[in-house]
């Protein structure tokens, strides 16, 4: 079940991100179902709380987690289906630069954090780094070096890969800008 707070100013625009943010949400209420994610326990106490990707405020980790997965979701969609409808007409969630550098941040806080990390579980944390790992694949991530170059096995020469990701960086950068400038 999808549950929407429907509201007059809500555009077209906004209801498709928020069946993506929402529909995203159920499938990892689904996946929990299926495997213990946390320290059900120990979530909820303030010393573990963690920066969540969207709303950028401390929160307990399964709001953190989920938050980093849905900002993922949207960064996602938005990468491949933004020019079928207009990014400047989405109220309901940050600009794609700041949800990229927020979700970053949440990421490397709580893969960071070892005590946060002791409250989750493997499978959580492969969660996370699915996340990570598709939103910033091909990416340079100018302030967390969360993107690194892979080496190609079929290549005798791994500084070949570094040429790959310096045009990797210079792809992206452009794509970050059109993303922003669609987004305005």
């Amino acid at each position: 079940m999808i549950f929407i707070n429907s509201s007059p100013r809500l555009t077209v625009n906004d209801v498709i991100e928020l069946l993506v943010h929402e529909f995203t949400h159920n499938l990892l209420f689904i996946d929990e179902t299926n495997h213990v994610q946390f320290d059900y326990d120990s979530i909820m106490k303030p010393d573990y709380f963690s920066k969540s990707a969207i709303l950028n405020t401390q929160r307990p980790l399964d709001k953190v987690v989920h938050s980093i997965v849905v900002s993922a979701q949207i960064i996602i969609f938005r990468q491949r289906y933004g020019k079928l409808y207009k990014l400047s007409q989405v109220s309901i969630h940050p600009k794609t630069d700041v949800m990229l550098e927020t979700t970053q941040e949440a990421i490397a806080e709580l893969l960071a954090g070892e005590n946060k990390r002791k409250l989750m579980t493997d499978h959580t944390i492969e969660l996370v780094e699915q996340a990570r790992d598709r939103v910033f694949q091909g990416k340079v991530d100018k302030t967390l070096c969360l993107a690194r170059p892979e080496h190609h096995p079929s290549r005798s020469n791994p500084s070949d890969d570094q040429d790959d990701a310096a045009e990797r960086c210079a792809s992206s950068d452009s794509e970050d800008a059109r993303l922003d400038q669609d987004h305005a």
